[in-house]
């Protein structure tokens, strides 16, 4: 799930904590367009989304990620190992390091 993560990035010259809190409800096939709520960019102009052309190798990555879609799943690049946080989770769930013995 990772490469296509970092595949879509490159596609799409977005971010990578766009991408990774990418959710499906943002895709809109039809148009071609993925389209990230204000609140998760870096742009200044927080009232309006940022609408971003999906070319048609960005849209096979989408449909290619889908085939992992778990049930009613919101996250495009969800994580696969239990012991770590999802791809798409973002900086915020980060594990805390294990204390040091000593």
């Amino acid at each position: 799930m990772g490469a296509l993560a970092l595949e879509f990035a490159i596609l799409t010259a977005a971010r990578s904590g766009e991408v990774r809190c990418a959710t499906w409800d943002e895709i809109d096939f039809d148009a071609a367009i993925w389209t990230i709520p204000s609140e998760r960019t870096k742009r200044k102009d927080k009232k309006n989304p940022h609408a971003i052309p999906l070319a048609p190798a960005s849209v096979d990555v989408l449909r290619r990620a889908m085939q992992y879609r778990a049930d009613e799943a919101a996250l495009i690049f969800p994580g696969i190992k239990r012991s770590k946080p999802p791809v798409s989770a973002g900086p915020e769930a980060k594990r805390q390091p294990a204390p040091l013995s000593v």
